[in-house]
């Protein structure tokens, strides 16, 4: 249920922070505009402006449905003269009839690149007033809702976007997984449908239905994630692996690294693909299969899964640690939805799709009445039967 919006002023929590000034570049992950994938492309490119703002408070997300029915946060081009303050103040103003009353930092910087358009779109913190609604001065009549909705809900509606760049980077942000972040995507190379990945995680097992034990025995869940049985296929692996160097060409990454616990396979595949070497983390933190971390290299981590977030945590400290270097990106096969750590991730976080569980607390589990098996744990790997 959409909450009831208020005509007063929408009272932002401190959910992202303010240790950063307003409008600071973000020089701290440099990205460059030109991707090896679209040499011929990107020197007749045109660069557009983009700004969007979210208002987090007390009713929840604002965001903006349009016709399509796709989800996002209100924004647009900053036209020729304006300044950003303005231009977002006037999307905020067409989009959904709400007003600024403060703009913060900036938050995280896409970049979209397709044929003839590189888009660069700023997503800031901002504090709104007015009660949002569909507003007639939308030049576009793109728009046809605007109102505040629960983070819970919001992260669901997001996860439908067909448009990644926009839904992927904004619903990592609400989860608390990347911030100050900058996202590389490129029409031209993006993965098929987050759906084709769901269904050939199913269809080759890699979605197991049964009786699990999860977070160390706390919660139990119907299903269980194993991507190393679709991988196991050497055609549906090459096809996960084409999509993760899809996601991470544009990074421009210079070695692949994969946790030992479920990354060595999926590095060992992304990494030729993008004719680049890849290494391996090992539990005890160090780097192994030979090749010698070099100053200047650009990192890219890949693993099977995201649940809690422990081994990509691990596995960006531990990175940081030994060679001094902060990987750029990381990627994984699914993210299980559900029972992530609101951890903050200082790079971005891509997945080809995701998965959602239901979860029960381990004294509630119905799977755990009289006659049912008790669950296994999670490290077995097995289905549990009747």
């Amino acid at each position: 249920m959409v909450p009831s919006p208020t005509k007063d002023r929408h009272e932002a929590d401190s959910r992202f922070g303010r240790d950063f000034k307003p409008l600071t570049p973000l020089v701290r992950y440099p990205f460059s505009e030109k991707s090896p994938c679209l040499e011929g492309v990107v020197s007749t490119s045109v660069t557009e402006d983009v700004v969007t703002g979210i208002h987090y408070g007390r009713n929840g997300v604002l965001l903006v449905e349009t016709r399509d029915g796709q989800f996002k946060t209100p924004g647009g081009k900053v036209e020729k003269g304006e300044t950003r303050e303005a231009a977002l103040a006037r999307e905020l103003r067409e989009e959904a009839g709400v007003e600024i009353v403060e703009m913060h930092g900036l938050l995280y910087r896409v970049n979209y690149q397709e044929p003839g358009v590189i888009r660069r779109i700023e997503m800031y913190e901002i504090v709104t007033t007015g009660t949002p609604a569909a507003h007639s001065k939308d030049p576009d009549n793109d728009i046809q809702h605007a109102a505040f909705y629960p983070t819970s809900q919001a992260l669901e509606l997001l996860s439908r976007g067909r448009n990644r760049h926009v839904s992927e980077p904004l619903r990592a942000l609400l989860a608390g997984r990347s911030r100050h972040a900058v996202w590389h995507y490129d029409a031209a190379h993006n993965p098929a449908d987050r759906l084709s990945y769901w269904a050939k995680l199913s269809k080759f097992h890699g979605i197991v239905l049964g009786h699990w034990a999860v977070e160390n025995g706390l919660l139990h869940t119907d299903q269980f994630v194993v991507p190393a049985s679709v991988l196991s296929d050497a055609h549906q692996g090459h096809c996960l692996a084409e999509g993760l160097a899809e996601i991470l060409r544009s990074y421009q990454p210079t070695v692949i690294l994969g946790p030992e616990t479920g990354g060595i396979d999926v590095a060992s595949r992304v990494g030729p693909l993008l004719g680049i070497p890849y290494a391996t983390l090992r539990k005890h933190g160090t780097v192994r299969n030979g090749h010698a971390i070099r100053p200047g290299d650009r990192i890219a981590v890949v693993d099977n899964t995201f649940f809690s977030g422990k081994t990509l945590q691990f596995a960006i400290e531990a990175i940081e640690s030994i060679t001094g270097i902060q990987p750029v990106v990381a990627a994984v096969i699914a993210v299980i939805e559900g029972c992530e750590k609101k951890n903050n991730f200082p790079i971005p976080i891509h997945s080809l799709t995701s998965v959602a569980p239901r979860y029960f607390r381990a004294d509630k589990c119905p799977m755990c009445a009289p006659r049912k098996s008790a669950a296994v744990l999670e490290s077995s790997r097995k289905e549990i039967g009747e």
